[in-house]
């Protein structure tokens, strides 16, 4: 025995402390085993105890092997062996035990009761945990392939987060026989990038061999910092605080292109610095330059890795026009307007350039053209398909700060490209088809930083207007966000001729320029206004706090406004011995589809706790959802090849009238100064109210039987229209609508009177409604609670949980006493309770979800592990749809199913049904029998009832 070695002391016994070895605690749900057998490994190699969790055969087989007899031995001889014998397989068990507490020290109490057995080893315990953690390989293989493969940078805050989820989703494929190699990864990594970092993910994947992940990690990580340094120093910033246009960033050196496109390095067109050039000026702060901003020498500025990448505009994914807080092109028109100054002969140096009198050398122009002509970047023969363009019209921008190249922006796309090799047509001019706007203000310092020749062509022009205002007549709307929006027609509109042309202007130069021979081009004023997006104020914990920010108080003001409009209450002297009901504020941020903010909203609700029955409210009304008629309107639309849409209508319960007498403190921080005593006399329902879904129900209903709907018997939330050969079904939900009609002028007739009627939104095409999104396709629709099953998952903190191929263990029964309580039964409670909702479009969860929620009222250890596992199911199986297609409804089919006395505590029986209408699955249930069966015929024949109960509404 290999850790046998002292029969008298071992180290592994003097360690007291396992979690300072091994800090990791393994759960069923997180995805530390690898990283937890890895620290145990190493924490018993330490302490010379791994044969007892990877016993070393090879002494056993050569013992076992010997034929040599053994030597004679005198009795104290044997004595002697046998006593040591004895004492080093005693401590063999001390240490074994040893072990055994290092492995239940370091996992889960859950854990711990699912592997613990009566005189266990270490060994067989590291066996059931290898078990436990590594079944079901070939399942979590696929999953975790998929999750893989469609993991992306987007989802995660930042560089660090993306790679270390990547990394240990690999570490994860290991574990489970699908390992992935370090070019894999890699490529991976990249290919999850959002194309603002197409740059270095291109000199990534150009680089041979592909880095090591913790090189390609540290390319990524110094990207997003340059990223975010050249955000905080960006042009807008500089516009905001006044600062010089032009004045280098100290993120970031200057620098400037030479060449035309062509060549890398020092040949053809690339300059390195020569021996015994002059050196630029030193300084104590080596960005300290002139006001104008001074650029480096050209053999300072290093070409370009790459011949052609792209990336967004100003790190938006977005083209300029769209994007909303950004000046679009013009900072680049700023920058080339300094990177001319910097090379332009100025009649203050005696017409010598600013890069001639700092660095004693001659520019070159031979590079420098036409900044917003049309342009042709060529695509790397690597990147595209053999059949695709080998360039993309562009527009010029200027040059980067950082690499010899060309900047050129896509108007389709609004992606940028860096590249060596473009085509420029210097006739053309994209933006100038835009319509005539107002003119910008004047902005003084720019007079004060670009030099007369440059400013000459800056000049306010009255036949060409700059191109960042709104167009006043267009065919084609821009949105009111954008300062600057990309040409509507072609690329090949003909140019606008230019206005008048300043006299030429007098230099003694060498150089030839278009102004010394007579040509001028109207150049267009340089938009310098900006938007700011919506900040997001935090959630106010009070009326009080929420009054101090500007927001919250304007989205109160206009609620409180939208009440008195709509004269929901009046204000009477308070009367004597009569209920007043509190009321409240409630706050919450309202985001657009993209996740973009929307506004600040804010809603006035009552406290309908403190209504008195019998006073102040009667009977209420609480609509329940039913999926079958939800899934037949469906079927019947999806038959008749009928549209879905989908209504909402605004401030539902504020259209509600009441019958009851209702008296309301008035809201806080809207107090009347003039009647400061008074209360609120509710002439309308407010949400909060007890009878507030009967009024606005009644008050619905009363006005569709008035336009010829008639209610279903069968169910209250369905409204059905049926005049000659027009049909219309429509549900109602609270404030959520779904409308179907035969025709399209029947839809736009009953949309148009309930809009006359209630203030109402069309959302178009059925897409989402009650949590569930609807997908409709030419084969039929798909019903789908992904983002439901998620919230679930976030909410058990199960979101990283390993999943399982089925949902219940088919081998074993839930028992009422088998177990100890959970600690946390609400939890149990709110977790069963969604869980059953889920099962709106998950029919395959139904009869684990029933068998979890007979025990809500005293959940036990086994009956919390059926729910995690449910849990697991989910997590794998996020993308299970509920199908309907297109199919005749002549046909209602239903199935029924028993067992007998299935339930280990009372003997009952538990039925299970489905109903199909034609080819569509309508309605499903799996429930236990209220009763007790005395044959397996008796328990069918109850099934049998259910199912026929069910199927006669």
């Amino acid at each position: 025995m290999a850790s046998a070695k002292s029969p008298s002391f071992h180290p592994a016994l003097a360690l007291t402390n396992i979690k300072s070895f091994i800090p990791i605690t393994l759960d069923l749900e997180n995805v530390e085993y690898s990283s937890w057998t890895e620290l145990l490994k190493i924490t018993t190699r330490a302490y010379q105890v791994e044969d007892h969790i990877f016993p070393d055969e090879t002494d056993t087989s050569t013992a076992s092997t010997s034929t040599n007899p053994p030597p004679e031995q005198t009795p104290e001889q044997v004595l002697a062996a046998a006593a040591a014998k004895a004492e080093s397989e005693a401590l063999w068990k001390r240490l074994d035990a040893m072990v055994l507490q290092w492995i239940y020290g370091t996992i889960s109490h859950d854990l711990l009761h699912t592997i613990l057995e009566p005189d266990s080893t270490a060994k067989a315990a590291w066996d059931r945990l290898a078990d436990l953690f590594l079944d079901n390989k070939n399942t979590r293989a696929l999953h975790l392939e998929t999750e893989f493969s469609n993991t992306r940078l987007e989802s995660f805050p930042n560089i660090a987060a993306y790679c270390k989820a990547l990394k240990t989703l690999a570490t994860k494929l290991s574990n489970v026989g699908s390992p992935v190699n370090n070019q894999r990864l890699v490529l991976r990594i990249v290919n999850g990038l959002p194309p603002a970092y197409d740059s270095v993910a291109s000199l990534i994947q150009q680089t041979v061999p592909l880095p090591p992940y913790s090189q390609a990690r540290s390319m990524l990580l110094l990207e997003e910092t340059r990223k975010a340094q050249q955000h905080n120093s960006s042009p807008t910033a500089l516009v905001h605080t006044g600062a010089p246009v032009g004045v280098p960033r100290p993120d970031v050196p200057p620098g400037r292109p030479h060449n035309r496109g062509r060549g890398r390095g020092t040949s053809r067109g690339g300059l390195n610095r020569p021996s015994g050039s002059p050196a630029a000026p030193q300084t104590a702060n080596p960005w300290q330059m002139p006001p104008w901003g001074y650029w480096p020498p050209p053999w300072s500025i290093p070409p370009c890795p790459y011949p052609s990448t792209a990336w967004p505009g100003n790190h938006s994914s977005r083209p300029p026009s769209s994007a909303a807080g950004i000046l679009g092109p013009w900072p680049h028109a700023v920058q080339m307007a300094t990177y001319l100054h910097n090379v332009l002969p100025s009649s203050t140096l005696s017409n010598l350039s600013p890069t001639h009198i700092l660095y004693h050398k001659t520019p070159s122009y031979d590079h420098i053209q036409v900044f917003g002509c049309l342009c042709y970047p060529h695509h790397p023969t690597s990147t595209i398909h053999k059949l695709d363009a080998r360039s993309t019209p562009c527009i010029f921008l200027g040059f980067p700060t950082h690499h010899k190249g060309y900047i050129c922006l896509n108007p389709q796309t609004g992606q940028i490209t860096l590249s060596r090799h473009v085509t420029f047509n210097e006739t053309i001019f994209p933006y100038k088809s835009l319509a005539e706007p107002t003119p910008p203000p004047t902005y003084n310092f720019l007079q004060n930083q670009i030099n007369p020749i440059l400013l000459s062509h800056l000049q306010n022009n009255n036949s060409t207007p700059p191109p960042h205002a709104q167009p006043t007549s267009s065919a084609t709307p821009t949105p009111p966000t954008s300062q600057f929006s990309p040409p509507s027609p072609p690329l090949s509109t003909p140019p606008i001729p230019p206005g008048d042309s300043p006299p030429p202007i007098i230099s003694h130069h060498p150089m030839v320029t278009r102004s010394k021979v007579g040509i001028f081009k109207p150049k267009h004023p340089i938009s310098l206004v900006s938007q700011t997006s919506i900040i997001p104020s935090p959630l106010p914990k009070s009326p009080i706090l929420a009054l101090r920010d500007p927001n919250w108080l304007s989205a109160m003001q206009d609620e409180f406004s939208a009440l008195i409009k709509n004269r929901t209450w009046e204000l009477v002297p308070r009367p004597p011995n009569t209920n007043i009901i509190r009321c409240l504020w409630l706050f919450k941020h309202k985001y657009r589809s993209n996740g973009a903010l929307e506004r600040h909203k804010a809603r006035l609700v009552v406290n309908g706790k403190s209504q008195q029955i019998g006073i102040d409210c009667d009977e209420t009304f609480s609509p329940v959802v039913k999926p079958a008629t939800i899934r037949t309107v469906l079927s019947v639309a999806l038959h008749h090849s009928w549209p879905l849409h989908q209504l909402d209508v605004k401030n539902a319960f504020l259209h509600g009238n009441l019958e009851e007498t209702v008296y309301m403190h008035q809201p806080p921080g809207f107090r009347d100064s003039n009647k400061p005593h008074h209360v609120c006399r509710l002439l309308k329902s407010l949400y909060g109210l007890k009878q507030a879904p009967r009024a606005w129900y009644h008050r619905f209903s009363s006005f569709l039987s008035t336009i010829g709907f008639c209610n279903s018997v069968c169910d209250p939330s369905l409204f059905i229209y049926h005049r000659d050969h027009h049909t219309a079904y429509l549900l109602l939900y609270v404030d959520d609508i779904i409308l179907t009609t035969s025709s399209d002028d029947l839809r736009c007739s009953i949309i148009q009177t309930l809009a006359a009627e209630f203030s109402m939104t069309d959302l178009g095409p059925l897409s989402y409604f009650l949590g569930i999104a609807v997908t409709r396709h030419p084969q039929g629709i798909f019903l789908n609670q992904a983002k439901y099953a998620g919230e679930i998952l976030s909410w058990a903190s199960l979101s990283d949980c390993n999943p399982v191929a089925t949902p219940v263990d088919t081998n074993s029964k839930l028992s009422a006493t088998a177990g100890p309580p959970v600690e946390e039964p609400t939890l149990y409670r709110s977790l069963a309770g969604a869980l059953q909702y889920l099962t709106f479009t998950r029919p395959d969860i139904s009869y684990a979800v029933q068998q979890i929620c007979l025990f809500m009222h005293d959940p036990r250890a086994p009956h919390l592990h059926a729910l995690k596992r449910i849990l697991r199911y989910v997590k794998g199986t996020l993308r299970f749809s509920l199908h309907l297609r297109p199919s005749p409804i002549d046909s209602l089919i239903s199935y029924s199913d028993a067992d007998w006395g299935g339930c280990p505590d009372t003997r009952r029986s538990t039925s299970g049904y489905c109903v199909y209408l034609g080819d569509n699955l309508l309605s499903w249930s799996s429930k236990r029998q209220p009763t007790l069966s005395r044959s397996s015929a008796e328990a069918e024949y109850r099934g049998v009832a259910n199912v026929v109960a069910e199927t006669c509404w």
